[in-house]
């Protein structure tokens, strides 16, 4: 294996590591959901820390899928570079190359920019984008699988001759 595709195994393994959690978690998160955004007052105690939990959960799934493990199946599967290039050129780049609605993958990277950049704002102000990161994350799950298959169908991690 080259060490492109060493690190793109390690970045895949990450995601499904990431992933199980979400998944071993989804029932606790599901009791969140949906949240009435027009009586939500901010929570507390066991609440409090859920939310805390799904939100840096997204996060991490989605960093991992849109900036790590698309970049890294660009590099192996075109062999070009892609150090420098802004995340919304890989975004087009990868849903050109595995056929992904790039629509989706921008509104996936903005809910996850709005959980990371404004949870310091009041509950009420941030529980629309936790709903919103909820239904989405269905759509992020299916993503990281697809590009899991693609990886295999493509046979992206076998040596090459």
């Amino acid at each position: 294996m080259t060490p492109e595709q060493e690190a793109l195994a390690d970045i895949q393994d990450n995601c499904r590591q990431l992933i199980a959690g979400v998944v071993t978690d989804w029932s606790e998160f599901a009791t969140l959901f949906p949240i009435d955004e027009a009586t939500v007052d901010a929570p507390t105690g066991p609440a409090r820390h859920l939310f805390r939990s799904f939100s840096k959960s997204f996060e991490q799934v989605q960093d991992q899928v849109m900036r790590k493990l698309l970049r890294a199946v660009l590099l192996v599967a075109t062999g070009g570079p892609v150090e420098g290039r802004k995340l919304d050129q890989i975004l087009i780049d990868s849903a050109a190359l595995i056929d992904l609605d790039i629509d989706q993958l921008r509104t996936i990277t903005g809910i996850r920019n709005s959980l990371t950049h404004d949870y310091a704002l009041s509950f009420r102000t941030i529980a629309p984008v936790l709903n919103q990161a909820w239904a989405a994350l269905p759509d992020l799950l299916a993503l990281a699988e697809r590009i899991d298959r693609f990886v295999g169908d493509r046979r992206l991690l076998e040596a090459k001759p």
